[in-house]
């Protein structure tokens, strides 16, 4: 098969899928909210565990042990909703993460989110937290990050620079007013984005392509639901 030679070769390895996340799930999510309705019903659920979360840590080098914020001595500090991670958020992470040896990210909560800018976001928050962990450049993040940042935040994690860049920015006056603590403290550090990509192309990516998603996804869904309820606990380290 096609397999066959790595197999032999005792090179060959599965990587077993998130339970209760799926890419079927998350389209599905954006289709709803197109329509401004529920979703259908979930399959299953993303449930987070410290150490479930701890198993997608990827630090910046296996071989040696996670760099410490205390040991730090320039601490950068970036936040965001991190929706529908792409490649306008990677850019701006490298960007930020270039500027200091610690790369700390502020994710903030679903209602704070929804509250804000008023979209209810696709990912939860646990979700969105997960899949920033997986990438080598972040070190820590912050979960249910204040929408501004303020003193206490600053002072107990001994933040050197906070990023004024977001990959999904709102208006600048909202942004002014979001780090204008930071701004006083003189630990703004601008960053210009190359990548035009936001959370919202995405969104209106699919959009346009609304009725082809929808026909394919409703088959998926059926897979799915049958997957899991099928399903036995599995080990997934």
């Amino acid at each position: 098969g096609m397999y066959s030679d790595i197999i032999s070769a005792n090179r060959f390895q599965i990587l077993k899928r998130t339970e209760g996340i799926s890419t079927t799930q998350i389209m599905n999510r954006l289709l709803s909210a197109l329509e401004n309705c529920e979703a259908s019903p979930t399959t299953s659920t993303a449930w987070a565990t410290s150490q479930r979360l701890t198993s997608f840590f990827a630090p910046a080098n296996p071989w040696t042990p996670a760099r410490s914020l205390s040991d730090s001595s320039c601490v950068v500090y970036v936040a965001g909703t991190f929706e529908l991670l792409h490649a306008g958020h990677i850019e701006l992470l490298q960007k930020a993460a270039s500027l200091g040896d610690y790369l700390l990210v502020g994710v903030h909560a679903d209602d704070i989110v929804t509250k804000r800018t008023g979209n209810e976001p696709v990912l939860t928050m646990l979700e969105r937290v997960m899949s920033l962990l997986s990438l080598s450049l972040v070190d820590d993040v912050v979960l249910g990050a204040p929408w501004e940042v303020n003193q206490d935040l600053l002072t107990t994690m001994n933040i050197s620079i906070v990023v004024a860049a977001d990959a999904d920015s709102g208006s600048p006056s909202d942004t002014q007013t979001r780090l204008a603590v930071a701004k006083q403290a003189g630990l703004i550090q601008e960053l210009q984005l190359e990548s035009k990509l936001t959370s919202g192309t995405l969104h209106q990516r699919v959009a346009e392509r609304r009725e082809a998603l929808q026909n394919r996804n409703s088959t998926l869904l059926q897979k799915e639901a049958a997957y899991v309820h099928r399903r036995e606990y599995v080990p997934e380290m």
